[in-house]
């Protein structure tokens, strides 16, 4: 037996189930199923998608003595983001630099780092 919309294909030595251009919503338990007039029998398992994360986008919002950087990206589980100056790893320090990060959805992350007190 052959449905070509869904991939499947069976016979009487093997089944197979191909499920074409995967989304998130595709995780989840499938089970195989196999009868005959004696006997039923099944198989489950588990399957996670995963999407990697997006390129970032990066935007720049500079206001008097205040720089405010926004990096956005989307990925499944959702992507960490590290803010670096050169090679040195930036982490909030409670009074210069603030560092936030909100997840949207599950999968969009927007990450802000805003450094105050700039001067000239």
């Amino acid at each position: 037996y052959v449905n070509e919309a869904y991939g499947n294909y069976s016979s009487e030595f093997s089944a197979s189930l191909t499920i074409h251009n995967t989304e998130l919503d595709d995780t989840g338990y499938y089970t195989c199923t196999v009868s005959t007039i004696h006997h039923t029998s099944q198989a489950s398992f588990e399957v996670h998608v995963y999407a990697c994360p997006s390129k970032p986008l990066l935007s720049k919002v500079t206001e008097l003595k205040q720089l405010e950087l926004v990096c956005q990206s989307e990925g499944f589980p959702p992507p960490t983001t590290t803010w670096r100056r050169s090679t040195e790893l930036l982490e909030d320090d409670g009074t210069r630099l603030s560092i936030t990060y909100a997840i949207e959805d599950g999968t969009a992350v927007t990450s802000r780092l805003v450094l105050t007190d700039l001067t000239p």
